[in-house]
């Protein structure tokens, strides 16, 4: 019996083995999987955050010319208020022009008139 026994005790032996084996390549594939997960993780992160910086960038040079673009505007407000004005100033100015040729036309009128010829 002692025959078998040491045969057994073996086959056991060599069991254990084979299932601890097992049991450290699952371990292995594990902890790479585990790994590979945590890398592509991380890539994901840092590529997110390289992203955000240039989003960020983005927004800076948005705002830069939308700043730009009211310095512009707020320009041609003031343009165009002036120019209203000097608008006004040569509308009066002609029809102040008119009236004073109406009356020098007028006037030269009542000179020729005055003569006969």
């Amino acid at each position: 019996m002692s025959i078998f026994r040491n045969k057994k005790d073996k086959n056991d032996k060599v069991t254990l083995s084979i299932n601890s084996n097992e049991k450290e390549n699952k371990k292995n594939d594990i902890f790479n999987e585990t790994k590979s997960f945590l890398q592509n993780i991380s890539k994901l992160l840092a590529d997110t955050v390289t992203q955000h910086h240039i989003v960020d960038n983005e927004h800076n040079v948005l705002g830069d010319l939308a700043n730009k673009v009211k310095t512009h505007m707020n320009e041609i407000s003031k343009l165009t208020t002036n120019t209203n004005g000097l608008t006004d100033i040569l509308y009066n100015d002609g029809n102040k022009l008119i009236d004073i040729t109406e009356n020098t036309v007028d006037k030269s009128k009542c000179r020729t008139s005055n003569f006969n010829f």
